[in-house]
């Protein structure tokens, strides 16, 4: 603001974020000509996905142009509603305009599950403001849009940054080359913070930030004094959302190539997990002392994962429950070392909780469970 006071002119490295802002602060101070100079401003930027959500909510701030702001944005959303259904901006937009968004004939949706729910969490934060807004909102639901069902737009791959330089660093590496590689999949991105949110996001591509869902991590660890690792369970989130595959990616993990064709046959496939083996399942002496233990042998690599989103509660219960059978009291309390000349064996524990827990798994009906 001072820099327009003093040149006249507004930077144009600011974004829609700041712009909303700083037409708030003008307002408050009542400075009509910088007013509208912002309001010309917002109105001209090209709307897209990452910007269309935020301006379905500035109905007063854009009066003269707010009809055909309005019109475009909700086409866009309707067009990117599987990526921004999920954002929390769509959950502070008003009846109509998630009432026009449902029945615009362009409304691309994977599944209807995805729909459903972001009306329940839709709801769920506005019930308080409208209360019968519960009966009114059921009409949506009886929406006829075509279903993609082999889409790869209901997957979503998944990353945790812990806030040290070193590691959330990597993460970021590792998100940047998969949204560059693989196009329309999601990423979420789970976090301790909202600083460390705001780093990540601040290092990604703003034309990618449509595609990213950020969540908090647990706030009770899953297991006590053991290492980030745990955190992996809490992708379990994102079941709420409505996706049909849910990946997880290490950090460390960068990607060169499309994976598309692998994702796309996972989800083909009658299979309930996406799994690759580990490099131990190659070394004799592991998988002798493996079987001295535990009668099958299946060791995943536990840096990229992928499951069916119908087995995920039945199984991460199963897994979480394994996994602490392996470390508490301490680590090889309760099974001994299946890699003892390997001194990091004890961090790979989650990889042998999963073993085990795959081999129970095939016990398991998990269409009946879920």
């Amino acid at each position: 603001m001072f820099k327009y006071i003093y040149t006249g002119i507004i930077p144009s490295s600011l974004d829609y974020k700041q712009l909303k802002s700083l037409l708030e602060i003008a307002n408050t101070y009542q400075i009509p000509t910088l007013s509208e100079i912002i309001q010309q401003k917002l109105a001209s930027i090209n709307i897209d996905a990452n910007n269309c959500l935020l301006l379905l909510s500035m109905e007063n701030e854009l009066p003269l142009d707010w009809p055909n702001v309005r019109r475009s944005a909700i086409q866009i959303v309707a067009e990117n509603f599987r990526y921004l259904c999920h954002q929390d901006e769509f959950l502070k937009l008003n009846y109509n305009t998630i009432q026009d968004i449902f029945c615009h004939s362009n409304l691309q949706i994977p599944n209807k599950k995805m729909a459903t729910m972001a009306l329940h969490r839709w709801i769920k934060a506005n019930i308080e403001i409208t209360p019968d807004l519960s009966r009114s909102i059921m009409t949506l639901g009886h929406y006829r849009h075509p279903i993609n069902r082999f889409s790869l737009l209901s997957s979503i791959v998944c990353y945790f940054a812990d806030g040290s330089t070193r590691y959330t660093n990597m993460t970021i590496n590792a998100i940047n080359s998969f949204l560059r590689s693989t196009p329309q999949v999601m990423v979420g991105l789970l976090v301790k913070d909202d600083d460390t949110r705001d780093q990540v996001m601040s290092c990604i591509e703003k034309s990618y930030h449509h595609r990213i869902l950020c969540k908090h991590t647990s706030k009770t660890p899953h297991f006590n004094d053991w290492n980030p690792t745990q955190y992996k369970l809490d992708i379990l989130m994102f079941l709420d959302h409505g996706f049909d595959e849910i990946y997880w990616m290490d950090s460390d993990t960068i990607v060169y190539q499309d994976l598309t064709p692998y994702l796309q046959e996972f989800r083909h496939s009658t299979r309930s997990f996406y799994f690759i083996l580990d490099h131990v399942m190659y070394d004799s002496s592991f998988v002798t002392r493996w079987k001295c233990q535990h009668q099958d042998t299946f060791i995943p690599q536990a840096c990229f994962m992928g499951f069916k989103s119908s087995c995920m509660r039945t199984f991460f219960g199963l897994w979480k429950n394994a996994w602490k059978i392996w470390i508490e009291p301490r680590p090889f309390t309760m099974y001994q070392d299946p890699n003892p000349d390997f001194l990091g064996s004890s961090f790979c524990t989650e990889q042998y909780a999963l073993g085990l827990n795959i081999s129970d798994s095939t016990k398991i009906d998990y269409h009946s469970n879920e």
